[in-house]
């Protein structure tokens, strides 16, 4: 079923395409009540999952990519068929049959993913709930929350990179306002030593924004998101990440879990990607990107240091994780949700990219500007 959806959605370009729209009529009468209502709730976040990545990377064309009135502001699949049925061979009756089609076949694969077996909204949340509780109680040293001041000097001739890190003490020798302060609720492992624990699941619109990727990839088991359940561990050192994956390696059989160590750039010169296979993925952006299996659920684990995290909070290259989110929008998000054909922007251009960039640029400067100031 999910194969032929997403083919439907590849071929979809605004044109008049009865026998799909008559498929997809088929797919809405072939529904119970209830799994109509889900599909119903579904179309109201593939719609806000769009507009939400328009805001984010694409904001000064939000006016023309908006989607028609009709079709952003109704919840009901059948029309949206209806819509895509709709006759013209002008540019706005083109521009609602993609639409219309390209929400409802979103929606589709949001109900698909929400119905997968252990992929639910629901199961996600309690399995990341039941990872954190085991690791509060087994890896972490106690229950108590350390309090731990991060300063961070960023250096501005190397796009704002973190140069150096100070852990309850304060930096010296840079201009005050190269140098951050962060607030951490760290917790201790391994006889005291510090680590942050960010939560890091991958929501529906998300996850079916990666399969899409992965398909047009040409990866075998594109349908499988690796990145579902993510949990990031953020450590002072790079000593301290071997010393994580030496403590996970040992924990997790006790518990009948593995920790599985992948790919990492943890030590490197910053020439080789973290993710090889990722070609949006910076070589300066370092972390270990580890497997960890927990009652039988597979987690992403990402164990960085304070450096590349912060790096990839304040940085103004890709090293950012927001700029190697708009190179990934820019390549493959946006042309498929907002194609040239339809609308007549080229992502391709780099008059229109460049704007783009500067803009989410001016974005983290002004971020890191006004951190600098609290």
């Amino acid at each position: 079923m999910l194969n032929g959806l997403v083919r439907l959605m590849e071929d979809c370009d605004g044109s008049e395409r009865p026998k799909g729209v008559a498929q997809r009529r088929r797919m809405w009468e072939s529904m119970s009540p209830a799994q109509q209502r889900e599909l119903s709730d579904m179309v109201g976040l593939a719609r806000d999952g769009r507009e939400r990545l328009l805001s984010m990377y694409a904001h000064p064309y939000i006016h023309a990519l908006r989607t028609e009135s009709r079709i952003g502001t109704t919840l009901n699949p059948f029309f949206l068929i209806s819509l895509a049925g709709a006759c013209g061979d002008d540019s706005m009756s083109k521009r609602v049959r993609f639409e219309a089609t390209s929400i409802f076949d979103l929606a589709q694969m949001l109900v698909w993913v929400e119905n997968r077996r252990g992929e639910s909204r629901y199961t996600v949340g309690e399995d990341m709930a039941s990872l954190i509780d085991f690791f509060t109680g087994s890896l972490f040293e106690d229950k108590s929350r350390t309090s731990v001041r991060v300063f961070t000097y960023h250096d501005p001739a190397d796009h704002f990179r973190v140069r150096e890190v100070g852990v309850d003490k304060s930096l010296q020798g840079h201009p005050p306002n190269h140098v951050l302060e962060h607030l951490l609720s760290c917790r201790t492992f391994g006889g005291g030593r510090l680590v942050f624990l960010d939560h890091r699941p991958k929501g529906l619109f998300e996850t079916a924004l990666k399969m899409l990727k992965q398909f047009r990839a040409g990866k075998k088991a594109w349908h499988r998101i690796s990145d579902r359940r993510g949990i990031k561990l953020i450590v002072p050192t790079v000593e301290d990440v071997h010393t994580l994956m030496e403590t996970l390696g040992t924990l997790m059989p006790v518990f009948n879990g593995r920790f599985i160590p992948g790919q990492s750039n943890i030590t490197g010169n910053g020439t080789v990607r973290m993710s090889k296979s990722n070609s949006h993925s910076s070589p300066m952006f370092k972390a270990a990107k580890c497997e960890l299996w927990y009652r039988d659920r597979v987690f992403e684990v990402l164990i960085a240091t304070f450096q590349d995290h912060f790096s990839s909070l304040y940085a103004t290259d890709k090293v950012n994780h927001e700029l190697y989110r708009l190179d990934q929008a820019l390549d493959i998000y946006l042309p498929r949700l907002c194609p040239a054909r339809v609308y007549g922007v080229d992502w391709k251009s780099e008059k229109v990219r460049e704007p783009l960039l500067s803009q989410v640029c001016e974005r983290l400067l002004w971020r890191f500007r006004h951190a600098g100031q609290s």
